[in-house]
């Protein structure tokens, strides 16, 4: 079993906000950047009707927003180096590794902003002027795509209204075009005027791939993962019935460039394979899983962010049945871990938390209310023990290069052995990505 040893604490904005947003600079390995609001555990438990007060909470200008913020940290700091307070909860936020000063944040009110964290109370270099123009609803996930033809950085966002859009910044400006409208997995609904109403899936998760950089995983409410192309707007690949409920993250596979995983609020872990329609591995863990994300240090192991406060790291190389590492951040029953994020060069994992007072849906509106009291937020930074970071066995004279091949050859042995048949364990130990194939 392996051992997560705390190192560093870092405190919230503010008293009243929980840890929604959580990455690492792509050029500064010891920088992170976090960000700060209503978490998604509240927010996709809440029943309906306090959810749309809330919203209109967000989008009444006249009323007191529910504020966020955005806090850059280096790991031998405490104190952030740039704090930019935010008029709605921030949900999601990407760093640009061409311009590591540039983040895009999605917020809860359905906006979409371009901060430059190198100022130290942060600027808003773009912003969307056409406010009737974004996402009607929460901005879930954003990530910066492959260039326009104009050579602008561009990025894609996901919202609740089930819209996948593509922001290009020009002149500080943010120009959207729609590239998606999410089919609607419910049953069509006809109004009294004769109307038929069909709500799109809202979209939670997203990712893009490693290699092949317009094509991209969507993960919906109901589910449902779709894989699609920027290139090809409207045009969805492939549809994979992924869980029973919120599918609240999906990652592909740093070392395998045609395998992702996805977890779920319905307490499953799945290994997929973009071309097979039934996963290749699944784990229950009982428990609503937040997010996930795959180890840069070997290609067989991943971590989960669990709401009862525990992270769990497996290892399907030493173990396929349970994780190696099962660990509880803290003794209080009320911490949820809502994300994490392991650093690119170091054995470090972030881990962002929320602690709240427990609470029944009959007691939504005091908890709005006493907002201020009740929710608190912390990262926690944790070293990995040396059995959570073992690498391929490196011969002597092998480049990197070949350590990568070394660990698709080691994820693609042990995926293997759980398809039957010749053509399925040539697809799984074949590195040719493309389409047609």
């Amino acid at each position: 079993m392996g051992t997560l040893f705390p190192l560093w604490k870092f405190p919230p904005s503010s008293a009243n906000r929980s840890v929604t947003a959580l990455t690492w600079n792509p050029a500064y390995s010891d920088m992170l950047i976090i960000g700060y609001g209503l978490c998604k555990i509240f927010l996709n438990n809440m029943p309906s009707i306090f959810l749309s007060f809330l919203h209109s909470i967000v989008q009444d200008d006249r009323a007191e927003r529910i504020q966020g913020a955005i806090a850059v940290f280096t790991l031998n700091n405490d104190h952030p180096n740039t704090l930019i307070h935010t008029e709605s909860t921030v949900l999601s936020i990407d760093c640009l590794p061409s311009k590591p000063y540039l983040i895009c944040v999605g917020l809860m009110d359905g906006d979409v902003i371009v901060y430059d964290i190198s100022i130290p109370a942060g600027k808003a270099n773009f912003t969307n002027t056409n406010y009737t123009c974004k996402h009607f609803g929460c901005v879930w996930q954003v990530r910066w795509c492959t260039s326009s033809a104009n050579r602008q950085p561009c990025f894609c966002s996901i919202g609740s209204d089930g819209k996948i859009m593509r922001w290009t910044c020009i002149k500080g400006e943010l120009r959207q075009v729609v590239l998606f409208d999410l089919p609607s997995s419910t049953k069509t609904t006809r109004l009294d005027d004769s109307t038929l109403l069909s709500l799109p899936d809202p979209a939670i998760a997203f990712d893009f791939h490693r290699i092949r950089t317009d094509i991209f995983l969507v993960g919906t409410e109901d589910g449902k993962i779709y894989k699609a192309s920027i290139d090809d707007p409207g045009i969805i690949d492939m549809t994979f019935d992924a869980h029973e409920f919120a599918v609240y993250s999906v990652q592909w596979s740093p070392f395998h460039p045609n395998v992702f995983v996805s977890c779920s609020a319905d307490g499953t872990v799945k290994i997929w394979h973009e071309k097979m329609n039934e996963y290749l591995m699944r784990f229950d863990l009982c428990t609503s899983l937040q997010d996930i994300a795959w180890s840069p240090y070997t290609s067989t192991m991943f971590t989960v962010a669990g709401a009862t406060g525990k992270v769990y790291m497996f290892d399907i190389y030493s173990n396929k049945l349970e994780p190696i590492c099962e660990q509880r951040l803290a003794k209080e029953s009320r911490k949820m871990c809502t994300k994490i994020a392991f650093n690119p060069i170091h054995p470090i994992l972030l881990v962002g938390d929320e602690t709240r007072n427990s609470f029944s849906p009959n007691h939504y509106v005091l908890f709005i209310i006493f907002l201020y009291v009740f929710i608190s937020g912390w990262t926690i930074c944790l070293k990995l023990s040396p059995n959570l970071r073992k690498k391929a066995k490196i011969r002597k004279g092998i480049d990197i290069e070949h350590n990568y091949n070394l660990e698709f050859d080691k994820l693609a042995q042990e995926l293997s052995r759980t398809v039957t048949g010749d053509s399925m364990n040539d697809i799984l130990n074949d590195q040719m990505n493309d389409i047609e194939d």
